[in-house]
């Protein structure tokens, strides 16, 4: 049992409805994550959703203001992992033959990428990683998470800020900053968050050997869904010459949880392949 593939997707709906949907509903589950200042993506494909939680299920991709919540926990048997926290900014249901499908397409931080909206003034002395955290305030279904120890330092001269929060965010930041599962983090390019928690990328887990492509590593994994955006990797056995720790920079679940179907069951992660040493912070 402990090996077997288990899911849960949580919604909120705007007007306060808790949506549960859990095995023996098919799912297929296709997640992006990553450091980049791009919103991560989580697109659903549910078969036979029961109709009475299937018709509470429709949002327009237009209606930006609306915040539909969308957690999804996945894993093997009873350990299950947040592989995803974000806004549904487009759902619907159609029906192909006897089966319905209900397609929902969310997306990590878009909420507050569209509509945060900052207008702040500090003078001369401001701590820049106070700074920050103000900035996150303003920016709605969002947290402040790991903020790099660089950060803390002054500004030299008084500054104000008007606009979108996001820009001003990449601004104030020189553009190290990102959101993942709803928390805005702030990494340098050799930091990485946790000092303690390695994952462990063993040949008998890798499903193919790594590829370079300049200062990318990318490697095929069975599904891991402990990954996390920023932590460390380590490559052990297989091929020597990839051997050694390295910061997860993003990567990408592509997995079917199905008592009718066998499906995929992978992930490929994407490693920075720099010479410089690793910082763990957080």
């Amino acid at each position: 049992m402990r090996f077997i593939r288990n899911f849960e997707i949580i919604i909120q709906t705007p007007n306060g409805i808790e949506l549960r949907i859990t095995p023996p509903i098919t799912a297929r589950i296709q997640i992006t994550r990553n450091a980049l200042a791009s919103a991560n993506t989580c697109s659903v494909q549910i078969v036979n959703l029961k109709k009475s939680t299937r018709a509470q299920i429709y949002k327009d991709r237009f209606a930006i203001s609306d915040y539909w919540q969308m957690v999804v926990r996945a894993g093997y048997g009873k350990q299950l992992y947040e592989i995803f926290r974000g806004n549904i900014y487009e759902a619907w249901s159609s029906k192909q033959g006897t089966e319905w499908t209900t397609q929902i397409e969310g997306m990590d931080g878009m909420f507050a990428i569209q509509n945060a909206v900052t207008s702040r003034s500090y003078n001369s002395g401001a701590n820049i990683k106070n700074m920050i955290t103000d900035i996150i305030t303003d920016m709605p279904k969002t947290i402040a998470g790991i903020i790099s120890p660089s950060k803390d330092q002054t500004i030299g001269r008084g500054a104000v800020y008007m606009g979108s929060s996001a820009e001003i965010l990449d601004d104030l930041t020189d553009n190290q900053s990102f959101i993942d599962n709803e928390a805005v983090n702030v990494l340098g390019t050799n930091e990485v968050i946790g000092a303690n928690d390695v994952l462990l990328l063993s040949a008998s887990l890798r499903k193919s050997t790594p590829r370079r492509r300049e200062n990318l590593l990318e490697t095929n994994v069975l599904f891991t869904p402990q990954v996390a955006v920023g932590g460390f990797a380590e490559i052990r056995g297989g091929e020597d010459i990839y051997a050694g720790q390295y910061k997860i920079l993003g990567f990408s679940h592509n997995i079917t949880i199905s008592q009718a179907e066998p499906g995929n069951a992978d992930t490929t992660i994407t490693l920075d392949a720099g010479s410089a040493a690793l910082e763990a912070i957080g």
